[in-house]
């Protein structure tokens, strides 16, 4: 991992930063709850809560967790970038989106939410799977998620063309900054995106 302070080192991090994996399923969330039909039935306040609700169960209590690992020195680097520190937040994440998805069970509006959520579910157990035997790409596998998601959103009309393509593009440059900071080779960002793209877009058309 590059620890110099170059623009395009900086600019790398901040955009692995910016796009972290466990930030995707808030941006989706807001995002959904901003277009969807059926959200917008809801009021305001009430779709901010749903999408704070995400906020708790995807980003702060996971984040919590690493920052406890990592203080109890359970956890060796907080960029998780050796395999074994991978194992225990992954298990976490799934175990939050498990509990987010209990939480919407009966929230029939929120069911595009839910199926992020079970995307997330199952991304996060695939690479908790794969882990101990080889690094893929959590970054690329969010990014392959969130193009599923959009290519379901702009063939139904709810994302226009300008963003999907603006999507692809960020995907493109999240991959060539990871492969930048070397924290991963060509292989295991392809694999990521490829895995990322089949599981949530498995979730978002069959569960």
């Amino acid at each position: 991992m590059r620890r110099d302070k170059s623009i395009t080192t900086i600019l790398s991090r901040t955009l692995s930063i910016v796009l972290h994996p466990m930030l995707m399923p808030l941006y989706a969330a807001a995002y959904i709850a901003a277009t969807s039909p059926l959200m917008k039935m809801l009021g305001v306040s009430s779709r901010a809560y749903i999408v704070g609700l995400v906020a708790v169960d995807a980003v702060l209590l996971p984040a919590f967790y690493i920052w406890m690992m990592f203080f109890l020195k359970v956890i060796k680097d907080k960029s998780l970038s050796r395999p074994a520190d991978r194992i225990r937040p992954l298990a976490v994440l799934a175990l939050c989106y498990g509990l987010g998805l209990w939480g919407f069970r009966d929230m029939h509006t929120t069911f595009m939410i839910s199926r992020v959520l079970w995307a997330g579910l199952l991304c996060a157990m695939t690479a908790l799977a794969v882990t101990p035997f080889w690094k893929i790409s959590l970054h690329m596998m969010a990014q392959g998620a969130a193009i599923a998601l959009l290519t379901l959103f702009c063939i139904s009309g709810m994302c226009p063309v300008w963003l999907y393509c603006a999507a692809v593009i960020i995907a493109g440059c999240v991959a060539s900054a990871r492969l930048y900071l070397g924290a991963h080779n060509p292989m295991q960002t392809a694999a990521g995106f490829a895995v990322g793209t089949i599981i949530s877009g498995c979730s978002l058309l069959f569960i």
